[in-house]
């Protein structure tokens, strides 16, 4: 049997041994089609607009031009933006390895040695100038590249819906303080409506007392009252303040910018509006962590396959082209010995072209005695290295 042919059951052999690349599907969840309780007679499918600005259904014009300036200036949201532009820039650059790519370098050398000496024999001044142009391109067989592009990809999706679950955090936490803090101000004011009528209860006792028509427990009742729903206002007031400063904070100022803003405002609670109904499945088609999770699977999917790629040889084309040197010699130079460049070798197995052109240094006006140096002739070389 041939050699070659001997080959062909321990390909097959290591081929049944090596793992396979998975192949990613979307999940599809298995959800009920309709709620447990019955839906309302004018509820219908939720309208995706309307949610996307959900806090304009409150028709409360300070809340909104509160969304605003979060949207804007704050630094978790400016964060979530930063990483995702980083997500973006590293799918970019590895979509790029799939195509050819091209470089170049310049060097420029001085060297200036003495011609006393008696050896070696100095060369005087020398001025050279060399320009590399180098192309390379791997050639993507076991599909190494394409899934690292897929986990990319998968990667900028986490990192969008990470953006997006910043984004409902914090319009929800907006909102949440917002109602909280205007409900805490109107119990605010019923209290202080309350604190004064007990004081006019309690000062009425006070003079019915004097003309012997109350009570001394009575009074005392009274002002227990009285004293009791003092204590509550400051109560109050601290809950007021801790949502102003945590709207202050969310917005991208700071704690106390909107306190006078707040109580200058009507104190009414706004109502909460109709917002759509939909079926269980949009609802977690809406979540950004579910997507975000899902997109994770998909990126862990990927790297799995990158993994399994790498098990097999890369081939990487690589043809660095080095054009005749320019020199420039003064003061009857002696030429230098030319160097060799030598081709890089791949990280991985790798099939290099290589085309190198290497010239002499100019033709010396004074040969010294003794010294014997030809100039070589270019010549191409071209190599296969395997590791």
């Amino acid at each position: 049997m041939r050699p070659q042919f001997a080959l062909i059951p321990v390909l097959l052999l290591s081929a049944c041994a090596t793992p396979r690349m998975v192949r990613y599907d979307e999940p599809v969840p298995t959800l009920p089609s309709n709620w447990s309780e019955p839906l309302p007679a004018a509820a219908g499918v939720a309208d995706v607009t309307d949610l996307k600005t959900w806090w304009r259904g409150f028709k409360d014009p300070l809340l909104d031009r509160l969304v605003d300036q979060a949207l804007v200036n704050n630094l978790d949201l400016k964060v979530a933006a930063q990483r995702l532009i980083v997500a973006r820039a590293e799918r970019d650059a590895l979509s790029s390895t799939l195509k050819p790519r091209i470089g170049i370098s310049a060097n420029s050398l001085q060297q200036q040695t003495s011609r006393r000496v008696e050896w070696p024999r100095g060369i005087g001044f020398t001025d050279t100038q060399s320009v590399q142009l180098e192309a390379s391109w791997e050639i993507d067989l076991f599909g190494r590249l394409r899934q690292s592009v897929e986990a990319a990809d998968a990667e900028l999706g986490v990192a969008e819906e990470d953006r997006r679950s910043v984004l409902l955090s914090l319009l929800a936490e907006i909102a949440t303080n917002y109602v909280e803090l205007r409900s805490a101000q109107e119990r605010l004011d019923i209290a202080e409506r309350n604190v004064d009528r007990l004081k006019a209860t309690f000062d009425t006792l006070t003079r019915l007392q004097r003309a012997g028509l109350a009570s001394g427990s009575s009074v005392a009742q009274a002002r227990a009252e009285w004293q009791s729903a003092l204590a509550q206002l400051p109560l109050w007031r601290g809950r007021i303040a801790r949502h102003s400063h945590a709207i202050g904070v969310l917005t991208g100022g700071f704690p106390g910018d909107l306190g006078q803003e707040f109580e200058r405002t009507p104190h009414i609670l706004p109502s909460a509006p109709a917002l759509p109904v939909s079926v269980p499945s949009q609802v977690l088609r809406d979540r950004p962590d579910v997507r975000g999770a899902e997109r994770r699977i998909a990126a862990a999917t990927a790297r799995q396959n990158v993994a399994v790629a790498d098990l097999f040889r890369a081939f990487v084309s690589r043809s660095p082209w080095v054009p005749q040197q320019a020199a420039s010699a003064r003061s009857s130079p002696q030429p230098a010995p030319s160097g060799v460049l030598r081709q890089p070798v791949a990280r991985r197995c790798s099939t290099m072209v290589s085309a190198r052109l290497v010239s002499a240094l100019p033709r010396q006006s004074r040969r010294p005695s003794g010294c014997n140096m030809n100039r070589p002739s270019a010549s191409p070389s071209g190599m296969l290295r395997m590791r």
